[in-house]
């Protein structure tokens, strides 16, 4: 389903990947990613993938799309392991059908190998909680897979502190009084504290490199994630009910169906109680908002992509709760509804998994003989000449006029080759010499509205960008008189 779903056009983020994908190895693990808010690992990965042969949209979306399926594997297995067989088959109809998981495996980002990270390092943490022959085995998972989550999205490193906090909450007796007796083993809780807080420090140890790059980070670079918004606590709550659940929601209309979503998250945690489990889920759960809050002080960091870590949690309470209901046609009565309507959920948003449609903007620019596609800033310009590659294979068919832009976002792409970047007249000039120009408006990105092109559309909304043409190359030359602009 994931690889039949994923045939539809990359869009900005995804290219900017591809373009950090281009570099060599030894620029991605250097200062020069000072200029990127994340880290390089996933870069380094896609940097390999292209080199084995992914050269299609569908090939690229592959390989978040295997990370995508590796994570619901473990979740399974958390489920099967720390509770029944039937929990770990719910666990993957649920995550399967759902949009928002879907959403992040097609993304061609690090969110379906940071989310895969923080599911291995959360079965590490329970599996050195259990003791045993699982306990060195789980303090390596845990730090393993809180690097793995770390080094794809610098985020997760909030996972370092939310994870054992959430334990110790959850074990509180355990770690302040009695300490931990299974079976013949016994642990006290200096023991634990130890323990944990080695696999605490190992982790962060592991981070100090990306954290050392961050430090050499040109002022600049911070315009990078300026557009975040800075959200209040209850903001952030219902942007997590939003976007962390496994529904999708994009319309006023459908807060009945995420109220809803919530008051069943709800409603299995409460059966689920009496397991352990589902008990530390639903901490973390809880902790995630707070300290996200918490974070906002200094850097907000809450985006659709970044609450989304955590559907891990959600899908485990779910599948737990769902696996505790008594008598057996009701738990499938359950079931059966549950995965119905997240089946109608994905059916009824296939549409909105085109964000930015480049193929059609890449197919229409071409269909023309001399042809321009005019754009504005370094940043489009990189992306458009990325965007003509995939789909042409070869040298693009019609040639890229970047406007300057004195906008100061994107610091990324500073010093990367590209289109030479024209003022209004140099563009007026060389647009003139084209029998027909295309202009990609993206948001402040928007070449027709800094020329004062009479011929444009309506201002547009920034996270709604079109290509719009052709135009008659002449109509650039001259510039509007200055009381018209």
């Amino acid at each position: 389903m994931r690889m039949a779903l994923a045939g539809y056009s990359l869009w900005f983020d995804d290219y900017a990947s591809l373009i950090f994908a281009d570099q060599p190895q030894s620029r991605l693990w250097s200062l020069w990613m000072a200029r990127e808010s994340n880290p390089p690992l996933f870069y380094s990965v896609l940097h390999i993938w292209r080199g084995l042969g992914a050269d299609s949209v569908v090939t690229l979306r592959l390989l978040p799309i295997i990370a995508g399926i590796a994570h619901v594997a473990v979740v399974a297995g958390i489920c099967g392991r720390w509770h029944s067989r039937r929990a770990a088959v719910i666990v993957t109809l649920l995550l399967a059908l759902s949009m928002q998981h879907l959403l992040v495996t097609h993304m061609v980002r690090g969110y379906a190998f940071a989310m895969l990270g923080a599911s291995i390092s959360f079965a590490g943490l329970l599996s050195w909680w259990d003791g045993g022959r699982g306990r060195l085995p789980g303090m390596g998972l845990f730090v393993l897979g809180a690097l793995l989550a770390f080094y794809t999205h610098t985020t997760l490193f909030l996972w370092l502190g939310i994870g054992p906090a959430a334990l110790v909450l959850c074990h509180w007796g355990a770690f302040f009084h009695d300490g931990l007796r299974k079976g013949r083993e016994a642990r006290t809780r200096w023991v634990l504290w130890r323990d944990l807080l080695t696999m605490v420090a190992l982790s962060c140890l592991g981070t100090s490199w990306w954290i050392w790059v961050l430090l050499h980070r040109p002022a600049e670079a911070a315009l990078n994630t300026a557009w975040i918004v800075d959200y209040n606590l209850p903001q952030i709550v219902f942007k997590f009910m939003q976007d962390g659940q496994l529904l999708a929601f994009v319309s006023a209309t459908e807060v009945p169906l995420l109220v809803a979503g919530a008051a069943m998250i709800a409603c299995m945690a409460w059966l689920g109680r009496h397991l352990a489990l589902v008990r530390l889920c639903c901490i973390i759960v809880a902790l995630c908002p707070l300290v996200w809050w918490g974070c906002s002080f200094f850097q907000p960091i809450v985006t659709q992509r970044t609450v989304q870590w955590p559907m891990t949690m959600l899908a485990v309470i779910l599948a737990c709760g769902m696996a505790e209901l008594r008598p057996v046609p009701v738990r499938l009565a359950v079931v059966a509804v549950a995965a119905a309507v997240l089946a109608l959920n994905l059916a009824s948003h296939r549409r909105e998994l085109v964000i930015e449609d480049w193929d059609a903007a890449m197919t229409r620019a071409a269909a023309r003989p001399s042809s321009a596609l005019l754009v504005q800033h370094q940043a489009m310009s990189l992306v458009a000449a990325e965007a003509c590659a995939l789909r042409f294979k070869g040298p693009c068919p019609f040639t890229i006029v970047a406007l300057r832009s004195g906008l100061p976002s994107d610091y990324w792409t500073r010093g990367l080759p590209g289109a030479p970047l024209l003022d209004d007249a140099q563009a007026r000039r060389k647009l003139g010499g084209f029998a027909h120009v295309y202009a990609v408006r993206h948001g402040d990105y928007d070449p027709l509205l800094a020329l004062d092109y009479a011929g444009r559309s309506p201002r547009i909304a920034w996270n709604k960008p079109f290509v719009e043409g052709p135009f008659p190359g002449a109509s650039f030359v001259t510039a509007p008189e200055p009381n018209a602009r």
